[in-house]
């Protein structure tokens, strides 16, 4: 496929992060979404890998279950969030390690 200036444009097949490993990112975005009736926070993070931006989402209940911690329980063991916070703003655009799963 070429562009309207005859350069040929390629669309990457295959995203560059790697399954297991833990990438630094950028913490995009936060906002509420509700799955099958289950309202949880949504965490976009943006990656820079081999000189590409590739995004990535966390899905985070805000109550707990017998699966998955509480948003409030999770933000506590992955940051120096307190109960006090009351919004996200803190954490945009600031550098986070997170792991790549499958």
């Amino acid at each position: 496929m070429n562009n309207d200036r005859g350069q040929s444009l390629h669309a990457p097949s295959i995203t560059p992060l790697k399954e297991n490993n833990i990438y630094v990112a950028t913490l995009h975005s936060v906002i509420q979404t509700d799955f099958s009736d289950e309202v949880k926070h949504q965490f976009t993070y943006e990656i820079k890998v081999n000189n590409q931006i590739v995004y990535t989402n966390r899905n985070i209940s805000t109550q707990a279950s017998t699966n998955q911690v509480s948003i409030n329980d999770w933000l506590k063991r992955h940051s120096n969030y307190s109960m006090g916070h009351e919004a996200y703003e803190s954490y945009i655009d600031r550098k986070h390690l997170i792991h790549i799963g499958q």
